[in-house]
């Protein structure tokens, strides 16, 4: 940390005065007498002992100093990191807007679903429309047959019955005309239920995909 590297350097600074004031002794242990090389001898190893020390923490400072330089790089990085990251109030926005997005979505199925039930009803009504206009050509054509033969037999009969057999054919006519109106609106009530159909099975297709 900081402190330790300033205690390092305040050790080291210290380290340097004391062989500073060693050399100094040194220097003067040398011009006394040799009965005094005892004192030199001693002061020469302490000098050496504060020299290795100093030595040490000159390397610990280099040390500490790169481990400190990489630190700071390393809080530059996550510094640019910590600004790339969306704040409280961003993440807040970014919450609501997808709160608004679900609740369409929610909303959007339910319509979805609205209509493919009116789809349905609407299809189910269409096939019992088409029923009853298939019942109604039948029984018209049942009707066409009956008349068929009864203008079949007033041709058999005296001339005094032509009228009879002209009122017979007319109802004939009547009769067929109301059989191709009914055919023709059984087809178009079949278009529509095709139609129907295919929007249904659209709207079951997009359900699934909201959903």
């Amino acid at each position: 940390t900081r402190e330790n590297e300033f205690n390092l350097v305040h050790q080291a600074k210290l380290f340097t005065t004391e062989v500073e004031r060693l050399n100094e002794v040194l220097a003067k242990a040398d011009n006394y007498p040799d009965n005094f090389n005892t004192q030199a001898d001693i002061l020469r190893e302490q000098l050496l002992t504060a020299e290795n020390q100093l030595l040490c923490c000159e390397e610990r400072c280099d040390e500490l100093s790169y481990i400190l330089e990489s630190l700071r790089d390393e809080q530059k990085m996550l510094q640019r990191d910590y600004g790339r990251m969306p704040k409280e109030e961003e993440t807040e926005k970014l919450r609501r807007q997808l709160e608004r997005s679900c609740e369409e979505i929610r909303s959007e199925t339910a319509k979805r679903c609205g209509e493919g039930r009116q789809l349905a009803q609407s299809l189910k009504d269409a096939q019992q429309t088409i029923q009853e206009e298939e019942k109604l050509v039948t029984i018209t054509h049942v009707q066409l047959e009956t008349l068929r033969e009864e203008v079949s037999e007033a041709s058999l009969l005296p001339l005094q019955y032509t009228k009879e057999a002209d009122k017979l054919r007319k109802q004939k006519e009547e009769a067929e005309h109301l059989r191709d109106e009914s055919t023709l609106e059984a087809d178009q009530l079949k278009v529509e239920i095709e139609t129907l159909e295919a929007c249904r099975v659209q709207l079951d297709m997009e359900s699934a995909k909201l959903g």
